[in-house]
């Protein structure tokens, strides 16, 4: 079943459409599910709003939600406390989004542009979250990163310092250049336990073959677990990312 706002779900028009923001307008992705984008969407979103920032956290499309529940769209939208709709389709299983809508299906490209514009338009900095990873299904004909190159928006890849996640960010970052995507440079967040050494491994490589800058290292904090994390510990963590000339840029680590 999907909920979703407004009526068209009709296939994605042409890729690579003459669009262009105009506007500070970031994507979110990931090098897959639960790696924190949410989180570090949440943790960015606090920075700028206690900069003065007028921000928009956005979730066009949201899979596995359940009604009643607390769902990523919903923090988001309290970290800065939007009053519009910060989602377009709410998916209810808890796979890809391509299995979500109806079979053969899928979202309207179009009508995330203008979603999305509409926010731009009333924000000075506007974050958008994808769903799963790049290479994540949206229909049968389309991935996450085939919207991200329609919307024509830079991406910052979050990813994480477990074991593994050295393979997961470079084969990322590579996709989505292949893809033609620019890449503003990749996060990293921390699982509950790590070794020192894991951690310094991961750091030391993915710093070595990206080609990306490495925008910041955000630590676990299991306030973050919760329905709603009180807004100190976004401010807290967002003191590990700086913002520079409209893009984060890394403190050494």
């Amino acid at each position: 079943m999907i909920h979703h706002r407004g009526r068209d779900i009709d296939g994605p028009g042409r890729l690579r459409g003459n669009l262009q923001m105009g506007l500070n307008a970031v994507v979110i992705s990931g090098t897959g599910t639960g790696v924190g984008k949410t989180a570090v969407a949440c943790v960015i979103g606090a920075k700028l709003a206690s900069e003065g920032y007028r921000v928009a956290l956005l979730k066009p499309i949201e899979s596995g939600w359940k009604r009643q529940k607390f769902g990523d769209a919903d923090r988001l939208a309290q970290v800065v406390a939007m009053s519009k709709p910060n989602y377009l389709y709410r998916l209810t299983p808890a796979l890809a989004p391509a299995d979500g809508f109806a079979l053969g299906r899928g979202p309207s490209m179009k009508r995330i542009y203008r979603f999305i514009q509409r926010h731009c338009l009333c924000a000075d900095w506007t974050l958008v979250e994808g769903a799963g990873g790049l290479l994540t299904p949206i229909s049968a004909k389309w991935m996450m990163a085939d919207l991200f190159l329609y919307l024509d928006l830079p991406v910052v890849i979050v990813g994480t310092t477990a074991l593994g996640g050295i393979h997961q960010a470079l084969s990322t970052i590579e996709a989505a250049h292949h893809r033609g995507l620019s890449v503003v440079g990749l996060i990293l967040t921390e699982p509950k336990s790590i070794s020192q050494r894991t951690r310094e491994s991961t750091v030391r490589w993915v710093k070595r073959f990206s080609g990306v800058p490495l925008l910041g290292l955000l630590p676990h904090r299991a306030a973050l677990l919760e329905p709603s994390p009180p807004h100190s510990v976004y401010r807290r963590l967002g003191a590990h990312l700086t913002w520079s000339q409209n893009l984060l840029t890394v403190k050494s680590i």
